[in-house]
């Protein structure tokens, strides 16, 4: 492409410098001796302080200093630092010819490629010979001042279009909620407990591998997908016939999520209606309804309302960062019990409410992504030199370079 007015072709490794974290020898709570904030990863991305440093044999570095995450699995991440000493996973980056910002969303905009790009076997590190290599077209510098604020500028209209789009995810959220709880709240509904509308209720298998018996699907919390299972890849392990017999899954079944790291997710119930054969994991716990009384669709969305929601999260078990509810937990929960009919058609009114949630959703979604499309267009034009108008009067790039080198 032909260069804009006043700028040049260079390399990234060309007009940086750079400089990696090192591990302090003192490292511990903030002290008059301790007043280095330590900047780890944690730190770096949430802005949680964690440990403090002297300062003795460490890499500091200045509020709005450029900091890359050097090695780990979000190699090539960017932020601006604060007052500290660099983690040794951590690198700095400064230029004397670029301005700082516009140095940031450089390196913001080739993230992707960054991390895509990295060496090592197991921990990935950032590859120096990939990033210092990145092109780099120079702008001369009262240009990348209006870059950055035309870049801020539009950044902060998609933030705010942003932020309206999650505001209505989370307003949708709150509506299939009101659903829920306008579908089973009637007070002049038979209650009983869950026990009695089951036949029979199982954990699942706990072995992870067999030598005998026949490859069989497993389900795994990992099969489990918004709510739903994934029949893309499952774990196949060897079961015996006896094993099948027991934890097979059949069509009508649900399948309760027992345990998880996620509080939100124990005590939600999967709906079995696999074109596979699945046996289940320890995660879970099967239940078979008395489908003479019961549509089990219908206690599935019983079991995402507010009021089970609220009961599940007062009876778990938290251990250990794990999350559990037991059958018996399950088993005397008071649910309701319609008709038939009733159930039927409450499922249906559910249902034909969701799908008109879920269009919205799907298209809140797509307006997502086109806005993160649109934050990585206005970058390419930035560094195209197609954001902001050139300026004759502009110092060329090239003799910004000349009089910086020139001693």
């Amino acid at each position: 492409m032909e260069l804009p007015k006043g700028w040049i072709k260079t390399s990234l490794g060309d007009i940086t410098i750079s400089e990696k974290g090192k591990k302090p020898k003192t490292l511990g709570e903030q002290s008059s001796k301790n007043s280095y904030p330590y900047i780890d990863i944690k730190a770096f991305e949430k802005g949680e302080i964690r440990q403090y440093t002297d300062g003795e044999k460490c890499r500091l570095c200045e509020k709005d200093d450029i900091l890359i995450v050097w090695d780990g699995a979000r190699s090539g991440l960017v932020g601006k630092a604060i007052n500290g000493a660099i983690g040794s996973t951590l690198a700095r980056v400064r230029s004397n010819v670029v301005e700082n910002s516009y140095l940031y969303y450089f390196l913001f905009g080739n993230y992707n490629k960054i991390n895509t790009n990295t060496k090592g076997i197991g921990i990935p590190h950032v590859d120096p010979n990939y990033l210092w290599n990145l092109t780099f077209l120079l702008p001369p510098l009262p240009e990348q001042h209006r870059i950055v604020e035309k870049i801020e500028e539009l950044f902060s209209e998609l933030d705010n279009g942003i932020e309206q789009l999650q505001k209505a995810k989370e307003q949708i959220k709150t509506y299939r909620q009101s659903v829920l709880k306008a579908a089973f709240e009637n007070n002049n509904v038979e209650k009983v407990a869950f026990e009695n509308i089951i036949l029979s209720s199982q954990n699942g298998i706990s072995k992870r591998s067999g030598n005998e018996g026949a490859d069989y699907n497993v389900l795994r919390l990992a099969d489990i997908n918004l709510g739903e299972i994934s029949e893309e890849s499952p774990r196949k392990i060897k079961l015996t016939d006896k094993e099948i017999e027991k934890y097979k899954l059949s069509n009508g079944d649900l399948i309760c999520i027992r345990v998880n790291g996620s509080k939100d997710l124990v005590g939600r119930m999967i709906l079995f209606n696999g074109k596979q054969n699945w046996a289940f994991c320890d995660h879970f716990i099967r239940y078979k309804l008395n489908l003479k009384i019961v549509i089990p669709k219908f206690y599935k969305y019983l079991f995402s309302s507010e009021t089970s929601r609220k009961y599940i999260g007062l009876n778990m078990v938290s251990s250990a960062g794990q999350n559990t509810v037991s059958q018996k937990t399950i088993n005397i929960y008071d649910v309701p019990l319609p008709s038939l009919t009733s159930q039927k058609q409450i499922v249906s009114e559910i249902e034909e409410r969701f799908s008109v949630a879920d269009k919205l959703e799907e298209n809140i979604d797509k307006s997502l992504l086109q806005a993160e499309a649109m934050r990585q267009s206005i970058l390419k034009k930035a560094f195209e030199g197609k954001l902001v108008p050139q300026n004759e009067e502009d110092e060329p790039a090239y003799e910004l370079l000349r009089r910086i080198k020139t001693p």
